[in-house]
């Protein structure tokens, strides 16, 4: 799910490019940026951008796979450019309202920290 925009939000640039809907939106911290596949109407990337205009977080979703009661992403990428920190989310099939298991591995130089 991705960040919606708020009342204090303010439309800044509405734009169509490769086939996407571009929605750029000035906030109080900087912009939020928002890429809708034009046929479906399904946000495919986000972007927060600083004051600067540097990405602080961008987010971005693709294999969409549908089922009777929703479309979703089989894979998710995540990436804080400044922390040089990224997630990325492999989806094998799509269950709903079913139990599953699932694992991940951490690299090796992964740092854990329990809270």
């Amino acid at each position: 799910e991705f960040s919606p925009s708020s009342d204090r939000d303010s439309l800044e640039r509405f734009y169509v490019e490769n086939d996407l809907y571009v929605l750029r939106y000035r906030t109080n911290d900087g912009m939020k940026e928002y890429r809708i596949d034009g046929e479906t109407f399904i946000i495919t990337s986000y972007r927060i951008l600083d004051l600067d205009g540097k990405a602080m977080l961008i987010a971005m979703a693709s294999r969409f796979e549908e089922s009777e009661i929703l479309t979703m992403p089989m894979l998710i990428r995540v990436v804080f450019p400044a922390e040089r920190r990224s997630v990325t989310i492999a989806y094998d099939e799509l269950r709903v309202n079913e139990p599953v298991q699932c694992s991940f591995t951490l690299p090796k130089q992964a740092e854990v920290i329990y809270r």
